[in-house]
């Protein structure tokens, strides 16, 4: 058997990362990581690169897949995740929807300044109506 990495997780918070990883090193097994550094770095690039992301060995991945099976799922993470990545769709869609609207004025008023004018401000408008009902905040969580 190869001792190649294998993944068994992938995390959104580095608190989380950093646990999962501590409870594998302290039970023996060798592991690795991916992003840890870049996302420490520059943490709003965590849902780009898909999280931080945590190796073992290929002989040492049931072991660790158990072990970190035991371990709490942690709820606000997920969550947090998700709201996340509701906030990126709600910025898209604002950012479309004032495209659309500038571009069916600009046709027409026969304006491209109007267009573009009118398309930045219902943009803007989107973002504050979405980003209310979409983007995380923050809240006191005790674990």
């Amino acid at each position: 058997m190869s001792n190649k990495p294998v993944l068994v997780g992938q995390f959104y918070s580095l608190a989380s990362f950093d646990r999962a990883k501590a409870l594998l090193t302290c039970a023996g097994l060798h592991t690795s990581s991916d992003n840890e550094y870049t996302i420490q770095m520059r943490p709003y690039l965590t849902m780009a690169l898909g999280g931080a992301r945590l190796f073992v060995l290929s002989e040492e991945v049931d072991r660790a897949r158990a072990l970190l099976a035991k371990q709490q799922p942690n709820v606000v993470e997920l969550n947090y995740a998700l709201r996340v990545r509701k906030s990126m769709l709600a910025i898209t869609l604002a950012l479309f929807a004032g495209f659309i609207i500038g571009s069916v004025i600009g046709f027409r008023q026969q304006s491209l300044e109007t267009g573009i004018s009118v398309g930045i401000m219902a943009s803007v408008i989107w973002l504050i109506v979405l980003s209310n009902l979409f983007v995380p905040k923050a809240k006191l969580i005790q674990e």
